[in-house]
């Protein structure tokens, strides 16, 4: 990684490296929520299939 990337993106390890943090664009979070749901319904969907195999 670059030094801009380093002292960029990753909020500065070097001394030299303050300003402002890196905005997170709001659809990210909704990106992850989304995901999040998904992988709850499909591991709840994978539970009852798996109960259903066991009997």
């Amino acid at each position: 990684m670059t030094s801009f990337g380093v002292n960029y993106y990753l909020s500065g390890l070097h001394s030299y490296a303050t300003g402002d943090p890196v905005p997170i664009p709001k659809f990210v979070y909704v990106l992850v929520a989304i995901v999040c749901i998904i992988s709850a319904l499909a591991y709840y969907k994978y539970d009852i299939n798996r109960r259903k195999v066991k009997k």
